[in-house]
């Protein structure tokens, strides 16, 4: 199958602008890691792994061990001195096919 993204990309080539995007794998091969650091990247903009990072905010939904996400956040604002990002972490678990629970996810994005 292609991927096919409407309208632009927030990482070069690899997640869409505005989209939902999920990452899953074995426990321990690096997920959170990787999305963290994504993620931040995109909260702040420029280069992630040589791709280009359009700036954007960023809702961050921490199912499981959301403590450690939110540690890893604050020592990449730290190291990098950057403050104020357009991320927030979500606690737990939702249903985002639940009306009330979607709605009330997107309420809690940052602007």
């Amino acid at each position: 199958p292609t991927l096919r993204v409407i309208g632009g990309y927030q990482a070069s080539g690899m997640l869409g602008e505005g989209e939902l995007s999920c990452v899953f794998g074995p426990p321990g091969s690096g997920k959170s890691v990787l999305v963290g650091d994504l993620a931040a990247k995109i909260a702040w903009g420029g280069l992630w792994c040589s791709r280009k990072v359009s700036p954007g905010a960023v809702l961050y939904l921490a199912a499981e061990r959301a403590a450690l996400v939110k540690r890893r956040f604050a020592a990449s604002r730290k190291y990098y001195d950057i403050h104020d990002l357009p991320l927030a972490v979500v606690e737990g678990a939702m249903d985002l096919r639940d009306e009330f629970q979607g709605q009330a996810l997107a309420g809690l994005a940052p602007r």
